[in-house]
């Protein structure tokens, strides 16, 4: 059971689903509790809810004094006795009170406030409490002088009051209000475990074994320079802890230190640790191993439950709430953003709650996906990861997936968010460009562990991911995600319920082409229909005392466009600016892997030299013709059209625009924004409302 030695000697009890219950309190006692505020729920003691069956074993001889831990119930007669007879061997690292919680070694760890030199000592107001209540204060207080854990202080320079909390069980928790404490320390950033990453260790393992340090803060003392400076006020006196206690502002990092400092060599490969949580596991039991990798990531039936049933918000606070227990599954939860945009209105502080159908749409929308949420699996080494994008208007998100056996993808996890401010602009390629972006931040982990496989249907993706000619924000993601190894491949059918959960709650994504008569995988032609539509490409050059420019749409079959302005610095003639505007559009269309081409352009002598209408006379345009005649063999398909300089405008535009510019350092990124209203229109409305103002005096 143990592995090398140990600095110290920590408590625990034998499982997070096991606490000891008291007899129910008196009726007089409810009465004494009445104007104590209850505890939330996540503190409330009792068994947590779980999805396997326990029962309680018994490891104490002694019949009076009885010694309970939970075991699972699937554990076969033999197997069962071999782990109580383990147990009972190691029995003295179990705790089931305080006098037999030894704690950890002082110089293993203790906690340090490091208090920050300019802050002034805070002295809290005393608060009266009902006399009832004081009785169940000089209770704990006794408890916890008796434990060690309190002593005595008469002239303390910090002192706060006590929060006396209502237990489920009718008894009290005696809580400190440390906040002024806590402001005058600094944070400890020790890193805390990702929660991903440990989810996914334990996932497919043959035994598990979880355990939960017995009022584990309470096992770490305090530094003996700062233990007076936790002292608070009761009506019996003032004391101050010699241990840790809850509700100090780095308590969490203090504990998780301390964990990792006493299994760094395990973490990772026999236990896994979360603060006061550990869960020991091994993949010893072949015959249980292919059930539990079958089973992979579930969610906690009891916590979908809970969120089904709740009834439907009537402030903030409440939604609010629902909305922090959705973030505890939305790993789980297809465009989680998306499906929750509609709340966000409600929840500015100066915008009143109102529940509207939109809101109770959404929100039975949210509590039916709860009920029929996906199993998650752990991703294995060595195979690429696939990762799916999608978007609306207002939100984007993303599915990571991997295909385990042939032909069968697993869903790994969700991640979206809604979209503010200036990214609700966005086109729609920007936007799959960013749900990229946000992707690689909330699985950061997964993206460099893995070869990543994108999986995108949109061809100006590819291009954005695999040619950084832009700026602004477009080379700032290609600059972050140069570091993952990130290979575009061209989805060819859907295969797992996770992809399709996904396009259904982002519909104004391009999920036309994918068939819903057949279900599961669809034939390739289905997917490669937009590859074989007809794309279109405007060019236009310009050729100025200033320089020269050209200009290049491409319009994709469903009329989404991109515009391109280049800068000819070196002397040319407008002729020459055309074929370069028209051989820097065909270069832009075939790295893209556009098949399928329509040139447009209003330059007469390029489209009739190139469709041999007219004969090359001017020598310096040979090279250019050579190039744009090769360019345009290595399309599948390709017309040529001229057309009047009235209707190229976008494209002349640009061309314009390019040969005017002059830049020496960097290509700058340039926003062309409309406005529909006339600012003198607007300021004038703004005047004429202020002018009819109610509020004006009498």
């Amino acid at each position: 059971m143990r592995k090398g030695p140990r600095t110290g000697r920590k408590a625990i009890v034998g499982s997070t689903y096991i606490q000891g219950k008291e007899g129910d309190p008196t009726t007089k006692e409810l009465t004494a509790l009445q104007n104590v505020m209850p505890a939330p729920k996540c503190m409330q003691d009792g068994s947590a809810p779980v999805t396997e069956p326990l029962e309680k074993v018994n490891l104490s001889d002694d019949p009076f004094t009885p010694r309970l831990i939970s075991v699972s119930t699937n554990l076969t007669p033999q197997e069962k006795e071999i782990l109580i007879t383990i147990l009972k061997e190691f029995r003295d690292i179990f705790a089931w009170s305080y006098e037999e919680m030894p704690g950890l070694d002082p110089s293993l760890v203790c906690h340090t406030l490091n208090i920050q030199p300019c802050s002034r000592p805070v002295v809290q107001p005393r608060r009266n409490f009902l006399p009832d209540v004081e009785v169940k204060i000089k209770e704990e207080v006794e408890k916890l002088i008796a434990s060690g854990f309190i002593k005595p202080i008469k002239h303390p320079t910090w002192l706060a009051n006590i929060v006396p909390v209502k237990k489920k069980n009718g008894q009290m928790r005696i809580c400190v209000d440390f906040r002024d404490l806590n402001k005058a320390c600094p944070k400890d950033e020790f890193p805390l475990p990702n929660m991903d990453i440990l989810i996914d260790s334990t996932s497919g393992q043959g035994l598990l074994s979880f355990m939960d340090g017995f009022s584990g803060y309470n096992q770490i003392k305090m530094a003996t320079r700062d233990a007076e400076k936790t002292a608070f006020r009761t009506p019996y006196g003032n004391f101050y802890y010699t241990v840790m206690p809850f509700g100090l502002k780095n308590a969490g990092a203090t504990y998780q230190r301390a964990m990792t400092a006493v299994f760094h060599d395990m973490m990772g490969k026999e236990v896994e640790d979360y603060v006061d949580d550990l869960v020991v596991k091994s993949k010893t039991r072949e015959t249980h191993w292919e059930i539990l990798k079958k089973r992979g990531i579930d969610v906690d039936p009891a916590k979908t439950r809970a969120i089904a049933l709740s009834p439907s918000p009537s402030n903030k606070k409440e939604l609010k709430s629902f909305l922090g227990k959705l973030s505890y599954i939305r790993r789980f939860i297809p465009g989680l953003a998306a499906l929750t945009g509609a709340f966000t209105p409600l929840l500015k502080q100066n915008e009143k709650f109102v529940w509207s159908s939109k809101c109770e749409e959404a929100y039975g929308k949210v509590k039916e996906l709860v009920m029929r949420l996906p199993t998650m699996k752990a991703p294995i080494p060595s195979i690429p990861l696939k990762i799916y994008l999608a978007s609306t208007a207002t939100a984007i998100g993303a599915l990571l997936a991997q295909e385990g056996n042939p032909g069968e993808e697993q869903s790994i996890c969700y991640v979206s968010r809604q979209l503010q401010g200036a990214e609700t602009r966005y086109p729609k390629t920007e936007r799959l460009c960013l749900a990229l972006v946000y992707a690689e931040q909330r699985l950061r982990h997964y993206f460099l562990a893995h070869k990543l496989h994108l999986m995108v249907k949109t061809d100006l993706v590819r291009y954005l991911l695999t040619k950084p000619v832009l700026s602004g924000c477009l080379a700032r993601w290609l600059l972050q995600l140069s570091e993952f190894d990130i290979t575009c491949v061209t989805p060819r059918a859907i295969k797992g319920q996770a992809l399709i959960d996904m396009l259904a709650l982002f519909p104004e994504e391009e999920t036309s082409i994918l068939s819903r008569e057949v279900p599961g995988e669809l034939p390739e032609h289905s997917t490669m229909v937009a590859y074989e539509n007809l794309w279109t490409l405007h060019f236009d050059g310009s050729s100025t005392t200033t320089g020269g420019g050209a200009g290049v749409v491409l319009t994709s079959p469903d009329v989404e466009s991109m515009a391109l302005s280049f800068k000819l610095n070196f002397p040319c003639t407008n002729n020459v600016a055309e074929y370069e505007a028209l051989i820097m559009g065909l270069s832009t269309a075939q790295e893209m892997g556009i098949r399928n081409l329509k040139v447009v352009g209003d330059s007469n002598l390029v489209l009739s030299q190139l469709n041999g209408d007219f004969a090359l006379k001017e020598m310096a345009l040979a090279p250019c013709r050579t190039v744009a005649e090769k360019l345009i063999g290595a399309f599948a398909q390709i017309t040529m059209e001229r057309i009047p300089g009235t209707t190229n405008r976008y494209a002349d535009a640009l061309a314009t625009l390019g040969s005017k510019l002059s830049f020496t350092n960097e290509e700058p990124s340039i926003s062309v924004i409309r406005k529909d209203v006339p600012t003198t229109e607007s300021q004038s409305m703004t005047r004429q409302f202020e002018r009819d103002d109610w509020r004006r005096h009498i």
